[in-house]
């Protein structure tokens, strides 16, 4: 077992850099406590071996990559805002949430409430790889009894990513494997001082040693992120609410489907053009149809149109209509027997969507046939979209001791305009400016954080339904 000490960490924190362009993936939340440590084994989130943060993320297991990425930071943005989190654990391949090869983060509850709306249970995000604003120098916590014939500890507090591990031993580099659960272990005969080498993702090199079997070592160096390797800071856009409905013969993303005059099946063992599965719709009225929704409204200035890929059992001349909640305004595709075909319609007001809304309708057109569909999805216009970064909207840091309107940069910032009720009960905020001297401005701000309690109320997974 390791030993870990629960004392507050410094709330100097550095700069944050992008290292990787927005990308989209999915998120849900969980309870996580300190008691299990986590996959990572860091323990209490704002403890002496924690990131600082109550901000935590634990990838699938796909992207987790057997605790590779442990210690790495994302910028993840929702509907409301932005947050840089930490990966701390491990979401396993048997949730439902988390299965497959799909980014998907499992965010500690402060987290996912920050950027959504809890409710929701799983949404849709943006997310980047980003440098940790973490301060101080790269850490290690050895692991109780280890001795001069077997020692293993585990790294944190790097800005970056840890690549590999060497200790020199009788005058020879020997590389360290990294366990599943982020630790680095050495069984042999070794003596004090042990060189040890460490080295980022990005190639920088940290060299240091260890003099003592127990407890924490500071390494007393820090990475440095190369400059080619910093991106730009632009903000990411959020991701559409939803803008997968269907793929791989499953309905996604909290919607949900009601059929009059027909009946849907899904995973069904049918290859599309672009998945494994897919979703079969049966006819069984002339004019029967299938209404998709979502409780979430979708703003058609964010949607440069829709996408799907259809096969259908007959030949028909528009056999279907699609629309928004006016079947009057219907936009009729015709497909060929037996074919796959990729429909894109890119101008939303041929489906009577002219403003926010969250229904989809399939409608036969006087014909019973039998279809499959699968990869439907909004486009997005990231244009249109709004950005968010997380030093504009949420800054990830230790709260009860670093100033809500103090960046991670420590440039006095003015607090953002967005917030929501929830946020705006449980942080009051009391700033103080005093200028005295002549010739001489100083500038004192003070901010101070009451952090309610939160009630734990963990969904794991969301259910989705048809019903006819």
């Amino acid at each position: 077992m390791f030993s870990f000490l629960t004392s507050s960490v410094s709330c100097a924190r550095v700069k944050s850099y992008p290292l990787e362009k927005c990308q989209t993936g999915r998120m849900t939340y969980y309870d996580y406590t300190s008691s299990n440590m986590g996959t990572c084994g860091y323990g209490a989130l704002t403890g002496k071996t924690g990131p600082g943060y109550v901000y935590g993320i634990a990838p699938n297991e796909a992207y987790f990559s057997n605790s590779f990425s442990c210690g790495e930071c994302y910028e993840v943005v929702g509907s409301k805002g932005a947050v840089r989190v930490m990966v701390v654990d491990k979401c396993p391949s048997k949730s439902n949430n988390c299965r497959g090869d799909m980014v998907h983060f499992d965010m500690t509850i402060p987290a996912f409430e920050k950027i959504e709306d809890k409710n929701l249970g799983r949404a849709n995000m943006t997310y980047r790889k980003v440098s940790c604003d973490i301060d101080g120098n790269i850490k290690l916590t050895i692991a109780d009894k280890s001795n001069l014939d077997w020692i293993s500890f585990i790294l944190f507090n790097h800005v970056v990513g840890v690549k590999s591990v060497y200790i020199k031993v009788s005058g020879s580099w020997k590389s360290l494997k990294r366990t599943e659960y982020n630790a680095w272990a050495y069984s042999g005969h070794f003596s004090l001082p042990l060189p040890i080498r460490v080295t980022s993702i990005h190639g920088n090199t940290v060299e240091s040693s260890i003099n003592q079997l127990s407890g924490i070592v500071d390494l007393g160096k820090q990475f440095t992120i190369p400059s080619e390797k910093k991106l730009n800071n632009q903000c990411c856009s959020p991701a559409l609410p939803g803008n997968v409905i269907m793929k791989n013969g499953e309905i996604l993303n909290g919607y949900e489907a009601s059929g009059w005059g027909m009946t849907f099946q899904y995973n069904q063992a049918v290859k599309s053009l672009s998945s494994s599965k897919s979703v079969k719709g049966s006819f069984t009225d002339v004019w029967g149809g299938v209404s998709i929704y979502n409780s979430k409204n979708l703003d058609p200035s964010q949607i440069s149109g829709l996408s799907f890929e259809i096969k259908t059992s007959i030949n028909c001349k528009d056999c279907l209509g699609i629309a928004s909640t006016d079947v009057s305004k219907q936009k009729l595709i015709s497909a060929t027997a037996g074919e796959w075909k990729k429909i894109t319609i890119s101008d939303l007001s041929s489906l009577g969507i002219n403003g926010p809304f969250n229904t989809l309708q399939f409608q036969a057109q006087g014909s019973i046939f039998e279809f499959y569909i699968d990869d439907f999805k909004f486009l997005s216009s990231s244009s249109n979209a709004p950005g968010y970064c997380a030093e504009n909207t949420y800054i990830p840091n230790n709260q009860e001791t670093l100033p809500k309107n103090v960046t991670n940069n420590g440039l006095e910032e003015k607090l953002p305009t967005q917030s929501n009720s929830s946020n705006s009960n449980n942080t009051k905020i009391i700033g103080i400016a005093v200028a005295s001297g002549v010739g001489l401005l100083a500038i004192v701000v003070a901010a101070f954080f009451i952090i309610k309690k939160r009630k734990n109320n963990s969904k794991d997974e969301e259910s989705f339904y048809v019903s006819f």
